[in-house]
């Protein structure tokens, strides 16, 4: 999700771009070990070294990345509950 990809006209035809705020929604993220996770370990490692503000969103797990070790944010969210009514009615 890119909210900001702004092209600045720099002297001499030279385009520059302002960062991005970009958004990862993963289902599981390291330290879990899987594909998809780690691809988007990956990428929000690289792109917040060119310095985009990223931020991972994946669901809550018992193992967490320390936070000091990492140049991004990751906020980790809670599933919903399958006993509600509603939910049955929708899956």
């Amino acid at each position: 999700m890119h909210l900001a990809y702004l092209p600045v006209r720099q002297a001499g035809r030279r385009f520059e771009f302002n960062y991005m705020h970009i958004a990862h929604l993963v289902c599981k993220f390291p330290p879990y070990r899987g594909g998809m996770g780690a691809v988007a370990f990956e990428e929000a490692a690289r792109l917040s070294e060119l310095g985009h503000e990223v931020t991972v969103f994946t669901l809550d797990q018992k193992e967490k990345l320390d936070p000091t070790k990492i140049n991004f944010k990751i906020k980790y969210l809670k599933a919903f509950p399958k006993c509600c009514g509603w939910v049955k009615n929708w899956v």
